[in-house]
């Protein structure tokens, strides 16, 4: 992407309120260099970073913490690294904190779910820790980047020494000072240094009668500054002292620096992951602000954005909906000046080269950019004094060269296409560079005032008509994309809104061409029938939900219907099996007898009559058994009836015997159906007496059966994320009754982090419920305080 097409598109500016988040100088430096990049592997990386980042801001308020840092280390690195250099107190304190800030950041980020955050915890993998090096230095410097006594054990005898010495030249200056000998000499009772020796202030004109050395002169002249010659040796024994600190203070600081370039590379590289800690934080907080989100990344060259808004206009953005590369690959935008063509075409380039560097972008969930490879802008008054060049001309010359670059794998942006010349001739030219463009695989998004434009657009397969909505009541724009349709320029609406004359109108229209006024009245005749077709649509989309509905509903019936089918069916082949059963026996038993009383000549009488009781008992309950004798038959006007299909209640209202067909109502709805799809509804007292010789122990089973089926198909765990706390507590209120009753315990409310709102609601929730025997909140590998667990 080239510098122009970044500055052209507000990248830059981007940049900058990036910057005001940054802490580290290796942040800044690392933002500085961000360009968007083409690759789609590391494009995806980049925004999975800048997610997991805002998690953890969003889920741990504040995040960690950065100190600020803004001098670089590179260089005093590289120093360091040279044999015999050496580094200054305040450099190698600042060293120290750049490392203690790099611990801070592994130790914070490390405590965080060990399943949680993979890219960031491979950054904080890769930073080292210095414990040895940092106390080494920090028991040598103080925080005031002063080398104390005890960095060596020389240097704290030398210290003394100089302290001693002092001591002994401030009391023989005192005692000087307090000499009535030297009273009148001296000009002020102080204690001073001048060229580092001790002196005191004797007035000029007496300094010939004091015994010393003069190092200086007050700038009055009035005051010359003397070493009594009785501290001359004390002196001379103090600046000897210094120097021996001096010479000890370098070896502490050669040490200390010697240590610093043996582990030059990874301080370095410590230095590096916490800027790019620090960058990461910073796309994160803009996001939040931003309330933005990170983008899906299209591999077949579409852009698709809801809800998109220019990051520069902050609360004044009216979000915009614009989709390119699936249906279409070239969209022209039409409509008045100052209507918001620019800025979203603006919108639409910035947005994408945000994303390509790692940014999430300011629009609604499940937006989509492609990443492209380049990406080419034409955009403003581009006229160059300096070359000579008009506008038409300098527009050219930037097309020229986009035209040469171009491919498959570009975005191209131009504003007001074909303009700066001849209508007509910049109409052609600008459908003739759509052409060519297109022919390339290029995607394109413009802007026009040209009709033909217009017109183009809505006859070419492939390129698509878009205009930005204006209120002709208020004659004011409302900044939003409509698809589909060519805008007007509205200009003659706008003069006589302030206050062109109507007789200077009437003459412009009167010159204005027939076929313009014609495109004109053809673009309002379009709307009003959009309108309609929109409304039509609507109600066919209501009535398609409601069949839907039903045909669900249905389905669910029928289901239930068959399942229920079934179960009577197992119900009555096991009477059935038990109804033989007990007839073969007691048959084989009525059949011995016979036998036995044959083989006694007895007459088997009883036993036969005992067999036609059998046969007897046997008709009755394949009666009792047999529904359909009662339930299915030739029906009458009137009839009660069930239809299966819908497992409803009915009346039949009309029948057709040759065909075997009813006009049936259930209750508002008329259908006409097959006689194999109704039943007589039973009386009641055959309901009443089935339902009586139910026994109890059936009942029972039935119940049982019906929550083992419930419980196999009931989940122990509820994901209420994403949901109002309202409906989160309905839902879950449900949830928690029906696993009481299907006594399944433990169970897991997955409510995630957040900000904790869902969680404390859940909380409430269960304190309120007395069969809740406790809770907790899940282990790391349960998913944290992502998740309750509810005992009963």
């Amino acid at each position: 992407m080239d510098k122009h097409l970044l500055e052209v598109l507000d990248f830059y500016k981007i940049k900058e309120f990036i910057d005001k988040e940054l802490y580290t100088f290796s942040g800044k430096q690392l933002l500085k260099n961000l360009e968007p990049s083409s690759e789609l592997s590391l494009v995806d990386q980049w925004q999975r970073e800048t997610t997991e980042m805002k998690n953890i801001l969003e889920g741990i308020e504040g995040g960690f913490l950065f100190t600020p840092m803004e001098n670089d280390i590179v260089e005093d690195i590289k120093l360091a690294q040279i044999h015999d250099n050496v580094l200054s107190a305040s450099t190698l304190l600042y060293i120290v904190r750049i490392l203690e800030c790099s611990h801070r950041a592994k130790d914070f980020f490390e405590r965080l779910p060990e399943n949680e955050f993979p890219l960031i915890r491979e950054k904080i993998s890769e930073i080292k820790y210095f414990r040895m090096l940092e106390k080494s230095i920090k028991n040598c410097i103080d925080d005031e980047a002063e080398i104390v006594d005890n960095a060596s054990p020389l240097l704290k005898k030398i210290r003394q020494g100089i302290r001693s010495t002092e001591k002994r030249i401030r009391d023989q200056l005192g005692s000087i000072l307090k000499n009535p000998q030297y009273r009148t000499f001296v000009q002020d009772d102080i204690i001073t240094i001048r060229q580092g020796r001790y002196v005191i202030p004797i007035k000029q004109q007496e300094r010939s009668k004091f015994p010393g050395i003069v190092h200086d002169k007050s700038e009055s002249g009035l005051t010359a500054f003397i070493e009594p010659l009785a501290i001359v040796e004390l002196n001379n024994e103090l600046r000897g002292f210094f120097q021996e600190e001096k010479k000890e203070e370098y070896k502490i600081l050669q040490m200390l620096t010697a240590i610093v370039g043996a582990n030059g590379n990874d301080i370095l590289l410590n230095y590096e992951y916490l800027g790019q800690l620090d960058l990461l934080n910073a796309k994160a907080k803009i996001s939040i602000n931003m309330k933005a989100i990170q983008p899906r990344l299209s591999t077949n060259g579409i852009i698709r954005l809801f809800q998109a808004r220019h990051p520069l206009l902050k609360d004044n953005a009216v979000p915009i909906d614009i989709e390119l590369g699936e249906d279409f690959d070239c969209l022209i935008i039409t409509g008045p000046n100052t209507g918001g063509k620019t800025v979203t075409l603006k919108t639409v380039g910035l947005l994408n080269l945000m994303a390509q560097a790692g940014f999430h972008i300011p629009a609604a969930a499940d937006s989509e950019i492609f990443v492209f490879q380049k990406i080419f802008a034409d955009i403003g008054d581009e006229q160059s004094i300096e070359q000579n060049l008009s506008t038409f001309s300098a527009h050219m010359k930037n097309i020229i060269s986009i035209l040469s670059e171009a491919d498959r794998y570009t975005l191209v942006l131009i504003d007001e296409l074909g303009s700066g010349t001849d209508p007509s001739e910049g109409s052609a030219l600008g459908m003739a560079i759509i052409d060519f463009l297109r022919r390339k695989g290029t995607k394109i998004l413009g802007t026009t005032h040209h009709d033909s434009l217009k017109a183009y657009a809505y006859l070419t397969e492939g390129v698509m008509n878009a205009r930005m909505d204006f209120n002709e009541k208020t004659l004011q724009p409302t900044y939003k994309v409509l698809i589909g349709l060519p805008g007007k320029s509205c200009a003659f609406s706008i003069a006589k809104s302030l206050g062109l004359p109507e007789t200077i109108l009437k003459d412009a229209e009167a010159y204005l061409e027939r076929e313009k006024i014609d495109f004109e009245n053809l673009i309002n005749r379009i709307e009003k029938d959009r309108v309609q077709i929109a409304e039509k649509l609507k109600t066919i989309s209501h009535k398609e939900y409601i069949i839907n509905n039903l045909k669900i509903e249905i389905e669910e019936k029928m289901n239930a219907l068959e399942k229920e089918s079934y179960r009577i069916k197992q119900e009555a082949y096991q009477e059935a099996e038990r109804i033989v059963d007990s007839a073969k026996e007691r048959t084989k038993k009525i059949i011995n007898n016979i036998k036995k009383k044959r083989y006694d000549n007895e007459n088997p009488i009883e036993e036969i009559d005992s067999l036609d009781n059998i046969k007897e008992e046997i008709k009755i309950q394949v009666k009792k058994y047999d529904l359909t004798k009662e339930r299915i038959g030739h029906f009458q006007e009137g009839d009660n009836i069930i239809l299966k299909s819908m497992q409803k209640e009915g009346v039949i209202l009309e029948k057709n015997e040759k065909r075997q067909q009813y006009l049936v109502q259930i209750g508002n709805i008329k259908l006409r159906v097959s006689n194999k799809d109704i039943l007589k509804k039973p009386k009641a007292e055959i309901v009443l007496k089935a339902n009586e010789e139910m026994n109890t122990s059936e009942q029972n089973l039935l119940i049982k059966e019906d929550n083992v089926t419930k419980k196999a198909h009931f989940k122990n765990e509820i994901d209420i994320r994403h949901m109002s706390t309202i409906d989160a507590n309905i839902k879950l209120e449900k949830y928690l009754d029906d696993a009481l009753l299907l006594n399944i315990s433990p169970v897991y409310i997955i409510h995630g982090k957040g900000k904790g709102i869902l969680r404390k609601s859940v909380a409430q929730l269960l304190n309120n419920l007395e069969y809740v025997k406790n809770y907790r909140y899940g282990e790391a590998y349960e998913g944290g305080d992502g998740v309750t667990v509810v005992y009963f």
